[in-house]
């Protein structure tokens, strides 16, 4: 075979592979999903009352997974108080790189416990997620709505990750508006669903994109959207989280995962957390 037709048949074999990812192949909600992405979350929105069924709340020890259970909360958006945004470095490349992490938001109600909404990558069963995989159509995009006993234990405990958690500086409008812009597309993919993609659909540039529709320009474009481990030190520039001491210093008193470890037994759990945050 000569070097033209091996060269053509690589590119007629990637042209292939392009049109079948990107073109032909198409995203669904049914599939046989990884334990805690089966049950996808519904939202009912009736003007200033938004119902989340199927909320998550597994309960987890050091040794791993205890119950799986669901919920339902009805919250009032006159109601919520502050926002949160969390950071979970972790390790998704052979080397070490600091720009790998996954990124979620907390919301604080009046008299009720915190709602966590995380945007994951939604697996099918025996599946593990894979930077270079999310770029290529492998896995459906998911809103996770959760409390901080499931979302985030399970992350420190299980884990084994460090946690950041940073008070959003937002006004309580700005803040109720972000939550239901985040209800309003939980309520679209579970009738329209989406590929998740490392780069334009990850955890934090959909965050972003709300944000975003929420006050335009609040999170400019730029290598952070790509790169969601830089998020907190972006957040920290923009002035959005905590920003009256060096970078380092705010890093070190908003960590939480030695927190999480002591607290998450307590049932009020949420409030010893914070109490150590404010």
């Amino acid at each position: 075979m000569s070097k033209k037709i091996f060269f053509l048949c690589v590119l007629l074999l990637i042209s292939l592979f392009i049109l079948y990812v990107y073109v032909i192949k198409k995203p669904s909600n049914t599939r046989n999903w990884e334990s805690g992405l089966a049950i996808i979350p519904r939202i009912e929105i009736d003007g200033t009352s938004i119902t989340i069924q199927n909320m998550r709340d597994f309960r987890y020890s050091e040794q791993g997974l205890l119950k799986e259970q669901y919920s339902n909360q009805n919250v009032d958006l006159n109601k919520l108080r502050k926002a949160w945004f969390v950071v979970e470095p972790f390790d998704g490349l052979p080397v070490k790189f600091g720009g790998i992490a996954h990124t979620y938001f907390v919301f604080d109600f009046e008299d009720q416990k915190p709602v966590v909404v995380s945007v994951e990558a939604r697996r099918e069963k025996d599946e593990s997620f894979d930077l270079f995989a999310g770029m290529t159509n492998s896995f459906e995009l998911m809103y996770v709505w959760g409390t901080e006993d499931d979302l985030t234990v399970r992350r420190v405990l299980v884990e084994d990750n460090n946690l950041y958690m940073y008070p959003l500086l937002i006004p309580e409008e700005s803040a109720q508006q972000l939550f239901l812009e985040l209800a309003m597309t939980t309520q679209t993919l579970a009738e329209q669903p989406r590929f998740y993609n490392s780069f334009t659909s990850n955890c934090t540039n959909e965050l972003a994109k709300h944000a975003n529709k929420v006050k335009p320009g609040t999170i400019p474009m730029n290598l952070v959207w790509f790169l969601p481990g830089f998020a907190d030190d972006q957040l920290y520039k923009l002035k959005l989280i905590p920003h009256d001491a060096p970078f380092d210093e705010i890093e070190r008193n908003y960590f939480i995962s030695d927190l999480v470890r002591e607290y998450y037994l307590k049932p009020n759990f949420s409030e010893l957390l914070r109490s150590q945050l404010q």
